[in-house]
Formats: C-alpha cells, structure tokens, sequence
C-alpha cells in the first residue's frame, strides 16, 4: 500500500526550512502511523459481508459461490460462506496476525504474513486476493491521507519545538 499524501498541511515557523533529516524523520514516521491506521481500520473491512460491493472484489464462480453457501449451511465455511476472503477463517487469521512496517523517506512498507494458497492460487481463473486485500475506497483513501497529515504535522511540531522554533 503506497502512502497517501494529500493535501498536507504544515505550519508557518519563524524559520520555515526544516533539515532533509527532520523531515524524513516526519514522513516515515507518518508513513509507520498510516499503514497501522489501516490494518486496525480498514484490513478489518475485507472480512465482512459488503466487502464486495464496497472493494470491487473479482466475482467467483457459481460453482465455488454455491459449494461456500453449502459448507455455510453445514457449519463449515465461517459467516455462513457469505464473505469471498474467508472460506475456514484461516485467511482472515492469519492477515490479523502481527505485521512489520518499515519507513523510508520515499515511502512505507508493511511486512505481513499471508496464506499460502495467496501467492500459490490453484486454478487461473481464480480472482487474484492480494490486491483485494489491499484495496481502498476513496473515501478511505482520504482518511488516510487525514491522518497521514495529522501525524506529520504533529511530528514536526514536537521536533520544531523541542529546537526552540516557534509557530507564527
């Protein structure tokens, strides 16, 4: 998930040139903040029934819609096999399971375990999960961005002050 920077706001300071290093500093340490917000957030999302509709998810085949709605009924798909990312619950286990992030001044990377069958998918037809998984609204997207902000600006106001800079 690429970092979401829009619209960032920033202070006026009496000196109003920060260090490369201060910045990237701020920049990864937002990066780190939002792609935690949206494993707390919105990873949370992709297990829910109107997950499709909301993400724009492949659609399934008929055949594998009614086998999930049969192991539903038998107690063997969890959420009555009516979420496509969950057939046993191992899927949605395991992306909720501890991750990494790592921040560079370019950009934030989040190290997270996934299921097996994701990278290795059986038939050719089937929908690819890691970029639903990773999918976004827009209206999400500027949260994200929202908070992506906040964080910066937060960041850089606790650096810019601690150096005796003040705001105008």
């Amino acid at each position: 998930m690429e970092s979401a920077l829009i619209g960032l706001r920033y202070e006026t300071y009496v000196q109003n040139e920060v260090s490369e290093a201060v910045w990237n500093d701020c920049m990864e340490e937002a990066e780190i903040a939002e792609l935690a917000y949206w494993k707390i957030k919105y990873l949370p999302e992709h297990f829910t029934r109107n997950a499709r509709d909301k993400y724009g998810y492949q659609p399934r085949s008929e055949k594998y819609i009614r086998r999930k709605q049969y192991e539903g009924r038998r107690g063997k798909a969890k959420y009555g096999g009516e979420v496509d990312l969950v057939f046993s619950g191992e899927s949605e286990e395991i992306l909720h399971g501890p991750a990494s992030i790592v921040a560079h001044p370019s950009g934030a990377e989040m190290d997270m375990p996934i299921p097996p069958y994701f990278a290795d998918m059986r038939w050719p037809s089937s929908p690819d999960p890691e970029p639903e998984v990773t999918a976004v609204t827009d209206e999400e997207m500027e949260e994200l961005a929202e908070h992506f902000s906040q964080v910066f600006q937060q960041a850089l106001d606790r650096h810019l002050q601690g150096n005796g800079w003040q705001k105008i």
